[in-house]
């Protein structure tokens, strides 16, 4: 069994001192708590300017990550980061196509796709946010919608390798809205089955699904309770240690040891 993903997305927020004292508070917590350190796989994405300071508290405890990147390996792009050089700094995971940027920077399915691409190629593992707006759900366009955004980002990907699909309702984040745990399931089966036909049922249902949008410590076990669910990806409530520390106890299950 794969540990499920706890996925912390600063987005703009914690300055570098703000961020070292959350990486000692965090630290501290797991060191002494063993069993809720090995519950879920932690995986932190600071801005970049805190980079730096979350990597020596690391100590096998997490892995990092970057909001953004470019979809070239470098060259005339003033003020981009390529996925290499997000490598070259000891990011494991990269967010591409987040409903923030695709919103306020313009970001299309193609950008989206470009970036997966790039990713993949660098060695690193894209998470890859899809999800409808509110009018779209009401009219019932929710699969057609995550199914158009998870082909034409995926379409740069020609082989199987680590993969996180966030499924984000855009009208769900920040609004304190979610879908039910049973929509939510429902929709993370059909994630699942578009990345089987797409590549094949091992690659597809090796793959994580994970859910964002809103989550927080009072919702996070309705959800946390459906298998279809592989984690969360949490934008504000992982900015306190103590509500990040309390959604991954929504996750009751440990990670079998190794052999």
């Amino acid at each position: 069994m794969r540990p499920p993903l706890l996925i912390a997305n600063w987005k703009m927020n914690m300055f570098r001192e703000e961020a070292k004292a959350y990486c000692q508070e965090l630290h501290s917590a797991l060191v002494q708590s063993p069993s809720l350190a090995k519950r879920v796989a932690w995986i932190l994405i600071p801005p970049l300017t805190a980079l730096d300071i979350l990597k020596p508290f690391q100590k096998g405890l997490y892995s990092l990550g970057a909001q953004n990147c470019h979809w070239e390996k470098g060259g005339a792009y003033t003020g981009e980061i390529s996925p290499f050089m997000l490598a070259d700094v000891g990011c494991r995971y990269v967010i591409a196509g987040h409903s923030e940027r695709r919103m306020h920077f313009g970001e299309s399915d193609e950008v989206v796709g470009r970036k997966v691409a790039t990713i993949v190629e660098a060695g690193l593992v894209p998470i890859l946010c899809i999800g409808e707006q509110w009018a779209e759900r009401e009219r019932g366009e929710t699969l057609q919608k995550i199914e158009r955004q998870l082909l034409e980002g995926l379409r740069g990907v020609k082989k199987g390798g680590e993969m996180v699909v966030a499924y984000e309702p855009v009208w769900a984040i920040g609004s304190g809205k979610t879908p039910s745990a049973e929509e939510i399931a429902d929709i993370h089966r059909a994630i699942r089955q578009i990345l089987c036909a797409k590549f094949s049922p091992a690659w597809g249902n090796q793959a994580s699904v994970v859910y964002g949008g809103s989550v927080h410590s009072q919702n996070a076990a309705q959800f946390a309770s459906r298998p279809e669910v592989n984690g969360f990806l949490v934008g504000g409530a992982s900015l306190k240690v103590k509500e990040f520390l309390a959604i991954a106890g929504a996750f009751r299950w440990r990670v079998p040891a190794k052999s």
